[in-house]
């Protein structure tokens, strides 16, 4: 009796402490489910002990990462403690409040044997306030290190301009270039203006910044050319700003109409007054001011009319969606209608496309600029060479070289018709990429359903700008397969694969059709193999069905030679067996389920057929298939209740640099036909 007395009066008091507590306390029997929570608990996520009870923790509040991805439950700490009978600390991760809201927490777990085999406590407490401090200081710390990496920048003349061409609507020609900043770090890496402005406005290095600019400008001016920079508010507010300009452009000779000032509403606000100041001396110096952004700031109309501009810039949040909302065409029309009436010119900014440029001409628009029109690059090759200004006019930058050597008569042979202004900018960063060795490969893993495990990784490749902009090649494959340099391009793909595959991965690539009936792509692949030291075994090939359709011997010849040097093929975005023709002619090893198709599993019961279709008849032809896209969990499962004996998408793996994927020190996946 006073033993039970005793366990009754330390039950009591346990129950006392877990309601005072202020970290939240939740018990879990063997299985991990909820068998009590206290009221710090029931606070923090939302939840009523009675509706919780019973229920599975994992799969209510533990079933995501702090990074959102899915937690899968064999990865889950928690249960591997109850498992092991072991206590756990963890400092960051998250639970899922019964709102959806994410709880960052840390917590403790220990086991609690009188709930059985597997029961455990876990106390926990809300992270946030420690997530916000740490990412405070982080914060802090970077700032502090952009910060010297400026002042180094500074010292050590780091800083590059790159120019963007402003197209006259009405002419279509380019007459000034927006200057744009760059900063290079010490490994020769390009850092773009918005990850160290911010910091060097709040620390006071922005007008050393500006200052360089303007130097900068001023010498591409004293050669004829029209430009635009981009002055801070900290330095529009300062009264020796103007006087550095003036002095600069004496120094220089320089032409102060070529030197075009923009100014943000924000800098207008700052100080309305002497910014009214500063353009109108600005303007009586000779040099044109154009008001930046208008139309995301509080200037407002009334502020407008007293400010002596000769531009206003229309914001790129209203022309992004020009063609597609109509009220950014009314905010578009109001603006060109007021600035006319003030007198001013108007430049849209962001242009992307071609209905956005012929709609902005017909909404009255005098100058545009946007990648559509020329990209941002290097300044000193855009304006390579003297330029002289006659009568006062602003006259088009000098021709790319590509465009005289097309003028020229030296366009690639087979190419009959000149290629428009976008062909002609996607022709430029081919050519510049390739000399520049500026392409990426990127890879993805292809797991065996039954196994779970990584047999092997597609490569995709990506091409980097001029400005370490990353593009996909479904932007620049187009133009390098209608001049002809695919055939390069796809020799360097294989190359890289090979040298992976010499470490011991297994990686597979798709070469374009022409590429595929290349006469000298079987020697080539022959001697990369050769020169590596790569088994052909670990690389494999796709062929798109496109290819097997278009090019009748391609059977017989590249495929052929593929499957006895022992390298793998696969027919790749396989939809319609129409597209394979006879297989007695093609020897594959696998057939790659077109994204497409089962992006439409879940909805469309037609794509769950020709899934079904396409597994029966390749496991009789003894071939292996791949669902790609895969995108979550519901398709994998039923991708693979399917019999797809492969999958790969971003739910399996993101795409990831194959550098990091592929290094030497990286897992190896087990090679499977």
């Amino acid at each position: 009796m006073n033993t039970q007395f005793t366990d009754d009066v330390a039950l009591s008091h346990l129950g006392a402490v877990a309601r005072s507590m202020g970290e939240g306390l939740l018990t879990l029997d063997g299985a991990g489910c909820f068998t009590y929570v206290n009221p710090a608990a029931e606070s923090l996520l939302g939840w009523a002990l009675e509706d919780l009870r019973g229920l599975d923790m994992h799969t209510t509040i533990h079933h995501s990462r702090p990074d959102g991805s899915h937690y899968p439950a064999d990865q889950c700490p928690l249960i591997g403690a109850r498992r092991d009978g072991l206590v756990v600390r963890v400092e960051d991760d998250m639970f899922i409040r019964r709102d959806g809201s994410r709880l960052p927490v840390a917590y403790t777990s220990a086991p609690l044997n009188d709930h059985g085999p597997g029961g455990s406590v876990v106390v926990f407490r809300d992270a946030t306030a420690q997530r916000e401090q740490e990412a405070l200081v982080s914060e802090q710390l970077e700032a502090l290190a952009t910060l010297q990496a400026i002042r180094e920048s500074l010292a050590e003349n780091r800083f590059v301009l790159h120019a963007q061409p402003i197209v006259n609507l009405e002419s279509d020609a380019t007459t000034q270039h927006e200057l744009l900043i760059r900063m290079i770090d010490r490994d020769g890496r390009t850092i773009m203006p918005h990850a160290f402005l911010p910091v060097a406005e709040e620390h006071g290095s922005i007008r050393e910044i500006d200052r360089w600019v303007i130097r900068e400008a001023v010498g591409f001016v004293s050669r004829g050319h029209a430009v635009q920079i981009n002055l801070s508010a900290h330095s529009f507010g300062d009264v020796e700003t103007f006087g550095f300009i003036e002095r600069e452009l004496i120094e220089a000779g320089a032409d102060p109409h070529l030197l075009g000032i923009e100014i943000t509403e924000t800098a207008v606000l700052a100080d309305p007054i002497v910014a009214t100041q500063v353009i109108s001396a600005l303007q009586k110096l000779g040099c044109p001011v154009a008001l930046d952004d208008f139309g995301t700031g509080h200037a407002g109309f009334g502020r407008l009319k007293t400010l002596p501009l000769s531009y206003i810039k229309i914001d790129i949040e209203f022309v992004r969606d020009l063609v597609t909302d109509e009220g950014s065409r009314h905010v578009v029309r109001a603006v060109v209608d007021l600035a006319r009436s003030f007198g001013y010119g108007t430049i849209a900014e962001g242009v992307e496309d071609q209905a956005t440029l012929d709609l902005l001409r017909d909404l009255g628009v005098n100058y545009a600029q946007g990648y559509f029109l020329g990209r941002p690059a290097p300044a000193a090759d855009v304006f390579a060479g003297p330029r002289r200004v006659l009568d006062g006019c602003v006259p088009e930058p000098p021709p790319a070289a590509l465009d005289a050597s097309w003028a020229a008569g030296s366009q690639p042979a087979g190419i009959d018709d000149p290629p428009d202004r976008s062909q002609l900018l996607w022709l430029q960063r081919l050519q510049r990429a390739l000399t520049n060795d500026r392409f990426l490969l990127f890879a993805q893993p292809v797991v065996e359903l039954a196994a779970g495990t990584v047999v092997r990784h597609k490569l995709l490749i990506g091409m980097l700008g001029d400005d370490g902009e990353l593009f996909a090649p479904e932007e620049f494959m187009p133009t390098a397969e209608r001049f002809g340099l695919m055939s390069a391009i796809d020799r360097w793909v294989l190359h890289q694969a090979c040298s992976y595959a010499a470490n011991g991965h297994a990686v597979q690539l798709e070469l374009c059709a022409g590429t595929l009936v290349d006469r000298d792509i079987d020697a080539c692949v022959q001697d990369e193999l050769l020169v590596c030291g790569a088994p052909p075994a670990l690389v494999g090939f796709a062929v798109s069905a496109s290819a097997l359709s278009a090019h009748g011997t391609l059977g017989p010849g590249f495929v052929d030679l593929m499957q006895s040097l022992g390298c793998s093929v696969a027919v790749g975005d396989f939809t319609v067996f129409t597209q394979l023709g006879d297989r007695g002619r093609v020897q594959i090893d696998c057939l790659n389920i077109s994204p497409q198709v089962i992006s439409s599993l879940l909805t469309d019961p037609a794509g769950e057929r020709v899934v079904a279709e396409i597994v029966r008849w390749a496991e009789a032809a003894e071939l292996g298939t791949v669902a790609e896209g895969v995108e979550d969990q519901a398709t994998l499962e039923r991708v693979h209740a399917l019999g797809v004996r492969y999958a790969q998408g971003d739910h399996l793996g993101l795409l990831v640099p194959a550098r990091e994927a592929l290094h030497p020190g990286a897992p190896l996946p087990a090679v499977r036909r």
